[in-house]
């Protein structure tokens, strides 16, 4: 099993040669075992997939329905991690969950070999007074940050999902080692939303979140690199959604020596 400074290594290694980060969603796991050996770098389990795989939207996974964080400890125990031989697994963790003993939980998923965390389902989709509710009575996007931090203690990856530049400076600050500019409902398919945005749409607000937090000052590269960029013409972001679910994201590499 991968340590931690392993695995961000051989993704910055990618990065170095210009080369994209693909990480997949696995729902399954055949899903997973395919993923794997078509060459996925990162495989991430979200509660949403139970859900894809049984015919319902994706967005149902931040919905009040079933228990986030139990899904993908069942998936991830039962399906997916008996499947993969050795690319590093993701756990999409519901940090704000009142309900369950985060340290505990962090430390079960690691025993059953997941070496990755990220922050789905997310206070960052919502908006409105829900939201504003949520962050009064610290339940908010603080809160996940916090998590995230705690498994990082333990020695998982940290990903985060971030919807505009106050939320990507959070988590710049935190140094959390992965942080992805969301762009929105997987598109197409039989349960995908109607339409995705523009490759160049999407590029347009991955900088804005970067550039208008602190993300570029820390030494954030670009998820998609400039030669990947000029080659995939008119991909939309549709079809990349399609293919690996937007987890590329950005991978922080200190400037000054940890």
């Amino acid at each position: 099993m991968e340590s931690k400074k392993q695995i961000l290594s051989a993704l910055q290694k990618k990065i170095e040669e210009g080369l994209p980060i693909i990480a997949t969603a696995a729902g399954a796991g055949l899903v997973a075992r395919v993923e794997e050996k078509n060459g996925a770098d990162l495989i991430v389990v979200y509660n949403s997939g139970l859900y894809r795989m049984n015919g319902i939207a994706s967005i149902a996974g931040n919905l009040p329905i079933g228990d986030a964080n139990q899904i993908v400890y069942d998936m991830g125990k039962n399906q997916i991690l008996p499947m993969v031989k050795s690319t590093p697994v993701a756990a999409g963790i519901y940090g704000v969950d009142p309900t369950r003993d985060m340290e505990r939980f962090f430390r079960d998923l690691w025993d059953i070999g997941y070496r990755c965390v990220i922050n789905f389902p997310t206070i960052g989709k919502l908006s409105g007074p829900i939201r504003e509710e949520l962050e009064q009575v610290g339940l908010g996007f603080a809160k996940e940050v916090e998590r995230l931090c705690q498994a990082a203690e333990i020695g998982f990856v940290t990903l985060a999902y971030c919807y505009n530049p106050k939320e990507a400076e959070l988590l710049a600050e935190a140094g959390i080692d992965i942080i992805v500019s969301h762009v929105g409902l997987t598109a197409g398919g039989d349960v995908g939303g109607e339409d995705g945005g523009a490759h160049g749409s999407c590029n347009r607000k991955n900088r804005s979140d970067f550039v208008g937090g602190k993300a570029e000052k820390t030494g954030y590269h670009s998820p998609v690199p400039r030669r990947a960029d000029r080659e995939s013409g008119g991909c939309t972001a549709r079809s990349l959604g399609n293919l690996c679910r937007w987890v590329c994201g950005r991978i922080q590499h200190r400037t000054t020596a940890d």
